[in-house]
């Protein structure tokens, strides 16, 4: 029989969580470093691949990721599920977390490239967290003829830009204003005011696009 400190030894080996996935990942954000999450369901032989392949897959981020793995059908990892919302989702199922706790990428199949595609910058992040929380973004974004639009741009960063469809370059400083699940609902010049954007909530709230169809806010 195994003693417990041979089974504590070999999952320390592994690197990989078998209890409490919630504290590991709740861990892994408190140190700055991703979680990526192996989930599945029953002892099926698929189930048993994609692990395997999963450890594989994350061992070049162990500096970065802590590894997780947790059985959704546990009842002990009931709290997990729910909060993931990952009830109906199809499995096995790979999530990278960020430290923030934004879910930056789901995986169905273990990528041929690897999960570092996943780990994306903190602006990026935070616009997602936002989205997921069910909040509104407000994102700044700097311009090239502006003094401090380094640092700023450093904070928007190209990777949301290009997600949101927002130009990298821009001749003037704009606020970007961003409702769930992730629609650009309008984009201003800088200064914006308060009552701007609010008209511009209204105007989606009581089914009209906004400023994003036409642009109108932002000549």
């Amino acid at each position: 029989m195994m003693t417990r400190f041979s089974l504590v030894l070999l999952l320390a080996c592994s690197g990989l969580t078998a209890a409490d996935p919630e504290a590991a990942e709740s861990q892994a954000g408190a140190d700055g470093k991703y979680a990526l999450l192996c989930l599945w369901r029953g002892e099926a032989a698929e189930s048993q691949t994609f692990r395997s392949r999963f450890a594989a897959a994350a061992a070049p981020l162990a500096t970065q990721a802590v590894t997780v793995e947790a059985r959704v059908d546990d009842q002990a990892n009931r709290a997990l599920v729910q909060r993931l919302k990952l009830e109906r989702a199809p499995m096995p199922l790979t999530l990278a977390v960020a430290p923030n706790g934004a879910v930056t990428r789901g995986y169905p199949q273990i990528p041929a490239k690897g999960f570092a595609p996943a780990f994306v910058g903190p602006a990026f992040a935070a616009c997602l967290k936002a989205m997921q929380d069910g909040h509104i973004a407000v994102i700044s974004i700097g311009s090239a003829t502006l003094a401090g639009t380094a640092e700023t741009r450093a904070t928007a960063e190209a990777e949301l830009l290009k997600a949101l469809g927002l130009p990298a370059q821009a001749d003037a400083a704009m606020i970007a204003l961003v409702v769930p699940p992730g629609r650009l609902l309008g984009k201003f010049r800088d200064p914006v005011s308060r009552e701007q954007l609010d008209a511009a909530l209204a105007k989606a709230k009581s089914g009209s696009c906004g400023p994003a169809c036409g642009d109108a806010s932002c000549p």
